[in-house]
């Protein structure tokens, strides 16, 4: 997907957010923009923020200091005598000490080392499902895993395709809002920072936390997503139709789920959480709440504008991106369990209205995923001992940054 051309460029957040995007997807930034190899790793991604990936010194700088010591250094006075004492073991105060570059690492083992995929087998009639496990692990009052297991979290599997040769008519008439929408569709390429910060104003500069917090969860997010993506090998329209005819060059991976919805209901339920609490009453809140999910929809929606998704993909990419929001959260807080997603493609309607609403799969006032009664292809379903969902082992990582961000969030006058 493309947003990931943003997580790269956390980038973006320098002053070049969604150009630093569009630059990717068409070449210039490389490597950064178009396989998002920076922006997943976060490395180069997440150092982009402050605009100086990684501290370093040019080679005027360089070249400087070389004879700049020899001239002030003096003589050799041995180690000093009164010296600082060794930082603690794997603590989170550590963290403070790092660049973003290296927190990002660190954060990234954290959310991807709890990651499963199991590829299902196909059955005559029965198209295979694709699964996304969460690693339980209990662990004893010495620090040592006394029990592990793998937990259900997403379950996928790909529509007919007399559903896509049918979503195929939303594509015909959706192209009409092209002239409307084309600046939103190339700005959206990368990281829609402006877009949801316009609602709720944050950005490295006032926020470093939020931001580092939210492009840790994309990172996970892409991850995921092009896992589903390569496993379900789903055609994009326009090699169904020539007369699709996409406004912006179709990305080579798979069509659902879209990473676009993906990511931006993912965005959405995680800018929800942080700004709880700090918007009025519940009623005030729910107001915020839902503009998030609305310019998720609309981002998720310019994909179908632009002639590179079905509406299917972006109803896949939502439910996804609500579930590991949800999960991404819960990791996060420290909840004790999770829902699980199944998603079952074939049960997808045909005809009739089959088109993407956000409001089937997301109820802004709880701040949480809920399905519209009556839906055949998606379920969500709690912890149960027969289908058990617990996080078990928590990270206090993840909750470090967590405050961190939620911190950024409150009320001046809740601070003062």
């Amino acid at each position: 997907m493309a947003i990931r051309s943003g997580v790269s460029g956390v980038s973006g957040v320098s002053g070049v957010s969604g150009v630093s995007g569009v630059s990717g997807v068409s070449g210039v930034s490389g490597v950064s923009g178009v396989s998002g190899v920076s922006g997943v790793s976060g490395v180069s991604g997440v150092a982009g923020i402050t605009g100086i990936a990684g501290e370093f010194y040019g080679i005027t700088e360089t070249n400087a200091l070389l004879t700049n010591r020899d001239g002030i250094v003096g003589n050799w006075l041995g180690a000093p005598t009164a010296q600082q004492g060794p930082l603690k073991h794997d603590s989170n105060d550590n963290l403070k000490l790092l660049g973003t570059t290296e927190r990002a690492a660190i954060i990234d083992f954290e959310l991807n080392s709890r990651l499963a995929f199991v590829s299902g087998k196909p059955a005559i009639g029965v198209p295979p499902t694709m699964t996304l496990y969460h690693l339980f692990v209990d662990m004893t009052p010495g620090g040592a895993p006394a029990n592990i297991a793998w937990h259900k979290l997403v379950e996928m599997s790909r529509p007919t395709q007399e559903v896509f040769l049918d979503q195929l008519r939303y594509l015909q008439t959706y192209a009409e809002l092209r002239p409307d929408r084309g600046a939103e569709i190339i700005a959206q390429l990368g990281v829609p920072n402006a877009f949801f910060s316009s609602i709720a104003p944050f950005s490295f500069a006032t926020k470093p936390k939020t931001v580092e917090l939210i492009y840790a969860a994309l990172r996970m997010s892409y991850v995921v997503e092009m896992r589903f993506k390569h496993a379900l090998a789903c055609r994009r329209a326009h090699e169904y139709s020539p007369q699709v005819q996409p406004m912006i060059p179709p990305p080579l991976h798979g069509s659902l789920p879209s990473g676009h919805a993906t990511e931006a209901f993912l965005f959405a339920l995680i800018m929800s959480h942080l700004v709880a609490g700090t918007k009025g009453n519940a009623s005030e809140e729910e107001r915020w709440v839902e503009q998030f999910a609305r310019q998720a929809a609309r981002i998720a929606i310019n994909r179908t504008v632009a002639g590179v998704h079905y509406p299917v993909d972006s109803v896949a990419g939502c439910l996804l991106g609500l579930t590991l929001g949800e999960y991404f959260v819960g990791l996060c807080t420290g909840l004790v369990s999770y829902r699980k997603l199944s998603f079952i493609g074939n049960n997808f309607p045909v005809e009739g209205d089959a088109d993407f609403n956000w409001t089937r799969y997301f109820n802004p006032k709880a701040r949480r995923m809920e399905l519209d009664p009556g839906l055949q292809y998606a379920e969500i379903s709690p912890h149960s001992e027969q289908a058990p969902s617990e996080f078990g082992d928590t990270s206090s990582i993840l909750s470090w940054l967590w405050k961190e961000a939620r911190e950024e969030w409150k009320d001046e006058t809740e601070q003062a």
